[in-house]
């Protein structure tokens, strides 16, 4: 699917009208919370509007609008279980796992049987990696309020698990049950969800569908379009590719754009074009972990693995990911970094700790194939490449390091 110049500006205009109203929400909210220091309610519907404008438009300041006012309704009410949740997810989208953890049990603690609650703390405990208990709390929300939102987490675990197909199915058939009048946002990113699974599995067929049904649903989600420029490039249409992860870098002020814009102009030759884009990246990556943001640490791990090789860099921030959230994927780039440093007793360790998760995942099979490689066994490391490709037969095309 191409995308004309003027469907760009049809999606910018979409995004700004969205914003637009998020936006007078948010005023709207913060007005009432001024005019009662008792009020609790306005701050935190103050604070849900600045997540969706965060979800909407990328831009990370409003992170700090909405924690101020969620801090607030806290302060105002300190069992105010709504304001719990919704903190807990702004500390998720920051990687300040222990303090979403916090949040998101005290509002269970509060109210054990309330289903957002049980989704937070969920959230929570998969981005852990404590896939037993994400799957319990999931469970009951499904059987509280069931649709889509709780399949699409159940679906996550399976995945993680090492069920990718199983996962797809559960995506499927809850797209093809969900009622006439669920938020087109939620399909939006539930179609995603499918969509990625199906990319990741080298479907680029299928992926390229459900991302054009996520973007007919939600016009202009960022999200949407990072995964589109990414099935792009691995479908070699580097220049789209390019220009619409330039069009989010600009839009957005994010580092991984940018990294976007600076690996696909390297990967077509133009290493002196590429080299101002990797600098702004890593100035941004570097910037956020330096006010204490730790989201991009996997980031600069994987960008001193592959992009600007700097072994002991790799490490160091794999290293500080990995003592957040002990996850495969953490695990797998920590074995990567070590790899790479020739620390291979521990690279081995946590390579084995990553595959007996159990994921299905082509970059970790690939990772497993140089590792053992690099010990000498051959015959491993053929076996290991032949199950990267079973998994994904394009798993060697452009990824998008989210």
């Amino acid at each position: 699917m191409r995308f004309p110049l003027s469907l760009w500006l049809c999606l910018g205009l979409a995004v700004s009208a969205q914003a637009t109203q998020l936006e007078d929400e948010v005023r709207f909210w913060a007005a009432r919370a001024e005019r009662d220091v008792a009020d609790a309610i306005s701050p935190t519907f103050e604070g849900e509007a600045c997540l969706k404008l965060v979800r909407a438009t990328a831009l990370t300041e409003w992170e700090s609008k909405g924690e101020a006012a969620l801090r607030m309704a806290l302060a105002r009410n300190p069992e105010y279980v709504p304001a719990m949740v919704a903190l807990s997810s702004l500390c998720l989208r920051r990687h300040a796992f222990a303090e979403g953890m916090k949040w998101a049990d005290e509002a269970v603690r509060l109210t054990p049987e309330q289903a957002d609650a049980l989704a937070a703390r969920g959230d929570v405990r998969l981005e852990l990696g404590r896939l037993v208990e994400a799957q319990a709390d999931f469970q009951r929300v499904a059987e509280k309020v069931p649709g889509l939102a709780a399949q699409s987490r159940l679906a996550r675990v399976r995945f993680l698990e090492g069920h990718p197909a199983e996962a797809a199915t559960m995506l499927e058939q809850a797209l093809a049950e969900a009622p006439s009048g669920v938020r087109r946002e939620t399909l939006a990113m539930v179609e995603l969800q499918l969509g990625e699974l199906r990319f990741r599995s080298g479907d680029f067929e299928r992926a390229e569908a459900l991302y054009g049904q996520a973007q007919q649903h939600a016009p202009g989600l960022p999200a949407v379009l990072d995964h589109q420029a990414e099935l792009q490039a691995a479908q070699g249409r580097t220049a789209a590719a390019r220009a619409l992860f330039e069009t989010l870098a600009n839009r957005t002020r994010r580092p991984e754009y940018r990294q976007a814009v600076g690996d696909l102009l390297k990967l077509s030759g133009d290493t002196e074009a590429a080299r101002p884009w990797h600098e702004q990246a890593l100035r941004g990556y570097l910037e956020a972990a330096e006010h204490e943001d730790p989201r991009y640490d996997h980031h600069l791990a994987a960008f001193f693995s592959d992009v600007r090789r700097d072994a002991p860099a790799a490490v160091k921030w794999a290293r500080h990911d990995f003592a957040r959230r002990e996850t495969a994927f953490a695990a797998d780039s920590l074995a990567w970094a070590l790899h790479l440093n020739g620390e291979k007793a521990e690279a081995r360790q946590l390579l084995d700790r990553a595959l007996a998760s159990g994921l299905e995942d082509a970059q970790l099979f690939f990772h497993a194939a140089m590792i053992v490689l690099a010990e000498g066994d051959k015959t491993a490391g053929q076996q290991w490449l032949a199950r990267a490709a079973a998994v994904n037969p394009r798993f060697q095309s452009y990824h998008f390091h989210r």
